[in-house]
């Protein structure tokens, strides 16, 4: 905002800022706010991109090759790195600003390598790693990597497995806590102000079958960190789950709120799931929280 306002030329813009934080700037189909901003420019409701360096544009050599050099230019879109001195109407690429976006892909393609292994030795020593705290928990304070009981919530999935035990199915348990008014572990957090996957219609989240069965399933609630459940498809750039025995996991790392026996009884009551039939199956979502329907 420096920039453009120190820049006559900018005066009077209709200026859009658009951010994808916490996401790989590798991949550039995955980011929403990325893809948004690429539709407006195709429509023409932008004609001027200006980031800090092209790194924040993109990671990925190629494909950022293919924006500055073919569909910008027949889009009649100007691009603008300020910190690498770039400015499409002003100064042709060449081999200087293709030497960057080659040394920013190489740059990202190391940092991931060393996330990950950073992450794998902190699951090895039994550290919570993941961004968003189970329901029935939460992070320490004085450290982020350990877990200890939410009362309130932990109350809640003591009653879960209590009930489950006692033969009462996953729609009974769901419909069960729903009447008594009991909040969703989305809407608890979001109450709590933590850290949610659902935090849009918040408000019309309830229990569900699955979500139950995902709390009833979950081994940390006997004290277990269990981590490195999923990775990154290098093709798609989407995740996708691990077989069970890659996963990891070391007991004892924070206090359970249900025993293994009682977690082990409630895993002998869950039916396991049938295969997806072959043929196509007509979907319904609900129209206020946007979950699907059976």
């Amino acid at each position: 905002m420096d920039y453009i306002n120190k820049q006559r030329e900018f005066a009077g813009c209709n200026v859009i800022e658009r951010c994808d934080d916490g996401i790989s700037g590798r991949y550039f189909d995955t980011r929403p706010q990325f893809t948004e901003m690429i539709e407006l420019a195709k429509k023409g409701k932008i004609n001027c991109i200006i980031v800090k360096d092209c790194s924040r544009f993109g990671r990925d050599y190629v494909e950022l090759g293919d924006y500055l050099e073919q569909l910008f230019p027949f889009l009649g879109v100007r691009f603008i790195a300020i910190n690498d001195h770039y400015d499409s109407d002003k100064t042709e690429g060449g081999l200087d600003i293709a030497f960057k976006n080659l040394v920013y892909d190489i740059y990202s393609r190391d940092l991931s390598k060393k996330v990950r292994a950073s992450r794998k030795q902190m699951a090895a020593q039994g550290k919570y790693i993941a961004g968003q705290t189970l329901y029935g928990y939460r992070k320490k304070k004085k450290n982020k990597h350990q877990l200890e009981i939410d009362p309130e919530a932990a109350a809640v999935v003591r009653e879960i497995f209590d009930m489950r035990i006692a033969g009462v199915g996953l729609t009974e348990i769901a419909r069960n806590l729903n009447d008594r008014g009991i909040k969703c572990p989305s809407v608890y957090k979001t109450e709590k102000g933590e850290a949610s996957n659902h935090t849009e219609n918040a408000e019309n989240m309830c229990w569900t079958a699955s979500g139950v069965l995902q709390l009833l399933s979950n081994e940390i609630y006997t004290g277990a960190v269990v981590a490195l459940k999923s990775t990154f498809d290098k093709v798609t750039g989407k995740l996708k789950v691990k077989p069970k025995e890659e996963w990891s996991k070391v007991e004892g790392m924070h206090e359970a709120i249900v025993s293994k026996e009682v977690f082990q009884k409630a895993q002998e009551m869950i039916t396991p799931q049938k295969a997806p039939s072959e043929t196509r199956k007509q979907h319904y979502i609900c129209g206020c929280c946007g979950r699907g329907l059976n």
